[in-house]
């Protein structure tokens, strides 16, 4: 796969960057918002700098103040912006994919957010969507991101069908933890719930370290989750450092219940790692626990005026991904 044109925000370095690492010219976004809320996004490159060209298009949402709807919206009208220039090919980067949480309807009159936001992003007739460690991503079995733009769930287009690329962020958050915080003897990687399984491995896998997963049962109505038991072997991290490493918080919940059952059997240290941290009221409840670091990854924009809290801006950090997609499409072209 060749990307020659990314496409971005005006005011985001990281896609800037992002296509300097795949040696492609770089064309920015400027948004306008109107007043009453809806926004018209404006490529600033003519009609020649796309024709034939293979484009890229990636964004960044806000980390805290996330606008899910213009996001996806922004998605779109660029989107079929760029198609109505002709290019050769058409790809999205969406570190972050919204909607993407629930895969199935679990109560009547729910909807099945993934398969709908599937089908809208396949309808631009997109060739490939990345993304960075999906709802679906850290399930070791059953479903995942691709079967939901497969052939029998999306309309044929005259480009072929959309597929699917789910990577995982297991390499950022090793650099992260080794360069940063000297974490180098066998962590033990601990998943909050079994969802985070294939995640979990993957951390491990990058330390030659042990891991393990807490149970946790989600009540369907209220949405609150409990953990249901214990792992067998977690007396094994007394003395010992810990990764607690999660795909996504937008409340610090389940981190917080897996955090506290680890302090009770007196680990070294505990480093809290997700891959998408969403909104100041989840740092703000992760921070309280005092962990010896907070990392996520650079997957949205972080404004680091707002938020005052000493630990912030001392323990918070940011795992890059910036090379992880040119990385995984220089594996796809090998």
């Amino acid at each position: 796969m060749i990307v020659d044109v990314v496409i971005g925000e005006l005011d985001d370095g990281f896609t800037e960057e992002l296509a300097n690492e795949l040696g492609a010219l770089f064309f920015p976004v400027d948004v306008t918002k109107y007043l009453e809320g809806e926004i018209k996004p404006s490529i600033k490159a003519e009609e020649k700098d796309i024709r034939n060209r293979n484009v890229l298009v990636a964004f960044r949402d806000d980390r805290f103040s996330p606008d899910p709807n213009k996001y996806t919206m922004q998605n779109m009208f660029v989107l079929n912006t760029i198609r109505r220039a002709r290019p050769k090919d058409v790809n999205l980067f969406i570190p972050y994919m919204y909607y993407a949480r629930q895969d199935k309807a679990f109560l009547p009159g729910e909807p099945a957010s993934l398969r709908d936001i599937a089908k809208l992003y396949s309808d631009t007739l997109i060739s490939n969507l990345f993304t960075i460690n999906s709802h679906l991503y850290g399930k070791e079995e059953g479903k995942n991101l691709k079967e939901f733009l497969r052939p029998s769930l999306v309309k044929p287009n005259v480009y072929g069908f959309v597929e699917a690329h789910d990577i995982g962020s297991a390499r950022a958050f090793e650099y992260q933890l080794k360069a940063y915080n000297s974490v180098r003897n066998a962590p033990v990687i601990v998943g909050p719930d079994l969802g985070s399984i294939k995640m979990v491995k993957d951390l491990a896998a990058c330390f030659d370290s042990e891991y393990m997963c807490f149970g946790q049962k989600r009540d369907l109505k209220t949405g609150e989750k409990r953990i249901e038991h214990k792992p067998l072997n977690i007396s094994d991290i007394e003395g010992r450092d810990v990764v607690i490493y999660d795909d996504v918080t937008v409340s610090g919940g389940t981190l917080r219940r897996a955090y506290n059952v680890v302090k009770e059997h007196e680990p070294e240290r505990v480093f809290i790692a997700v891959a998408h941290l969403i909104g100041w009221d989840a740092v703000k409840a992760l921070i309280d626990l005092d962990a010896d670091a907070l990392i996520t990854t650079d997957s949205f924009k972080t404004p680091y005026g707002p938020p005052e809290s000493e630990y912030f801006q001392n323990y918070f950090q940011e795992a890059p991904i910036i090379y992880l997609l040119p990385d995984y499409i220089e594996k796809l072209a090998a």
